[in-house]
């Protein structure tokens, strides 16, 4: 009876310390893909470009209410098509 719990212990023991490397190598495999995804740069000219645009055109519409009401027509143009698309 007892050299059978010896047993048990061991087993019990080594899948604790395999579990143990397991969970180890899935963390050093997960700060890996986070070191990629952090030195990865595609994609930040578009976002770059587009934040501008947006706060050129934010300026604009704010600094000029002229502006604004046509830019809001332009913009309801495109609104109501994708509305449109979205119902059928």
């Amino acid at each position: 009876m007892a050299g059978s719990k010896l047993g048990c212990g061991r087993v019990i023991s080594r899948m604790k310390r395999l579990h143990m490397k397991t969970e180890w190598l899935v963390r050093l495999d997960l700060w890996g893909h986070l070191r990629a995804l952090r030195d990865n740069c595609r994609g930040q000219d578009l976002i770059e470009y587009a934040l501008l645009a947006g706060l050129i055109a934010a300026s604009v519409v704010t600094m000029f209410p002229a502006i604004a009401d046509s830019f809001t027509t332009i913009m309801s143009k495109p609104n109501s098509v994708i509305a449109l698309a979205g119902a059928s």
